[in-house]
Formats: C-alpha cells, sequence, structure tokens
C-alpha cells in the first residue's frame, strides 16, 4: 500500500543532492558550493560509457527485461553505471548522511543486475559515495561470485512472496515514517 507521506528535511535533501549529481553527469549544470570539490570529477565521468539513473529489470531466470514487463522479478535504479571497459563496471551510489549497515546489501544486489545485463562483464565494483563525508566505500564482486548473490537475492524474494499476513515488522527505520508513533502518527507498532 503506498500511503501519502511527506518528506523529512534530511530525506528533500537527499533528493535535491541526487539531482544535482545527475543534472551535472548528464547536461553538464554546475555544482552548488557544497558540492563543487566533486565538480571535475563528475565532470570526467562524462560520456557514452556514463549512464545515470540507470534502470535494470531481470526476470526470475535472471535474464534481462524491460522495465514494465509483467515477468519482471527484480527492478535497480543505479544513480551511476560507469562502464570501465568490456570486462569492468563501476556503480556509484549518491548517499547524504550517515553509513548505514544496510548499504552494502544495495551493492551486492547492484552486482548480480549488472552482471545479467553484461554478459561479458567479469569485474562489478559497487561504491557508495558519502557526499557529505567526503568518503567513498566499496564492495568488489567477481563474475564467479554470481550464482551465490543470485541464491541470496531469490530467498529474499521468496520470503516475501511467501508472505500472506503482512504482518509489520518495525525497526529503525521507522523513525522516519510520517505514521510511526513517534511522529504522532497512527502507526501502533
Amino acid at each position: 500500500m503506498n500511503l501519502p507521506s511527506g518528506k523529512s528535511p534530511s530525506a528533500q535533501r537527499g533528493i535535491d543532492n541526487h539531482k544535482l549529481v545527475e543534472d551535472k553527469l548528464k547536461i553538464g549544470a554546475p555544482l552548488p558550493a557544497e558540492l563543487s570539490h566533486y565538480d571535475s570529477w563528475l565532470e570526467s565521468l562524462r560520456g557514452p560509457n556514463c549512464f545515470p539513473e540507470h534502470k535494470i529489470a531481470v526476470d526470475k531466470d535472471w535474464q534481462v527485461c524491460g522495465w514494465e514487463d509483467p515477468d519482471a522479478y527484480m527492478k535497480s535504479v543505479i544513480d551511476l553505471k560507469y562502464v570501465v571497459s568490456p570486462q569492468e563496471v563501476v556503480n556509484y551510489d549518491w548517499k547524504t548522511g550517515k553509513i548505514y549497515d544496510d548499504h552494502a546489501d544495495q551493492k551486492r544486489l547492484y552486482a548480480p543486475m549488472v552482471f545479467a545485463e553484461h554478459p561479458d562483464v567479469y569485474s562489478v565494483r559497487s561504491i557508495h559515495v558519502y557526499l557529505d563525508l567526503g568518503k567513498n566505500v566499496e564492495l568488489g564482486f567477481h563474475r564467479d561470485q554470481m550464482s551465490g548473490l543470485r541464491e541470496h537475492w531469490d530467498q529474499r524474494v521468496q520470503a516475501v512472496l511467501r508472505d500472506t499476513d503482512f504482518i509489520p515488522s518495525p525497526g529503525y527505520h521507522c523513525k522516519w515514517c510520517d505514521y510511526s508513533r513517534s511522529q504522532g502518527g497512527p502507526c501502533r507498532f
């Protein structure tokens, strides 16, 4: 269910920064002063190997399919897919704020999606760029890890598909939800 929700100032700031970086990569738009130290690096990435806001969808056999395909099983939007060579791709994800443990899961999802899209690629590097911290966190993957990565995500998807009760599982993300009790919302969890 998609419930209407406002954006917190920090969430809106993250959305705004994503758009600024995307515009820099797509059309060479200038960056504001607080991001200007990324300007020359982002400019160097622009070109035919640069794919900002790149969408990949796969079916249950991990074959690439259309984003709106009814057989789409998993989807990813990668902030920037950069093709280094026919054998190597780097995925970048722009983050504002803190480093969280679950960011590693994003890296583990992007890798098999890119391997599915690029059957000749041997190496995928997934990098979170923490814009506020000036820090990058990277995980590297090789094609021989593909079956394990797929198996991990297949198990997680199957658990979701088996769920018929949809019992809430409150966690630390609840503190950002407009419906949480801590935000004055109606949620009882």
